[in-house]
């Protein structure tokens, strides 16, 4: 909600690129690592009553599995 009792409406989501951060041994017992990536994600929005408008950024993150089977 906004300051003036309005709701803030996302307007749009800006996705970033995954980008990679670290890596560790496969945790599925397999050959090869697992690669931890990360992505940033804005929201824009906008008050519907009042107009007023602000951003929020989150990063997600998450492993890739790139282990091999033997």
């Amino acid at each position: 909600l906004c300051d003036c009792g309005g709701t803030m409406v996302v307007q749009r989501t800006q996705y970033g690129s995954w980008v990679t951060v670290g890596r560790r041994n496969c945790v599925h017992g397999l050959e090869g690592t697992d690669i931890r990536k990360t992505q940033k994600v804005t929201s824009y929005k906008k008050c519907n009553s009042c107009g007023r408008t602000l951003s929020d950024t989150v990063t997600k993150s998450k492993w890739e599995c790139n282990g091999k089977v033997q």
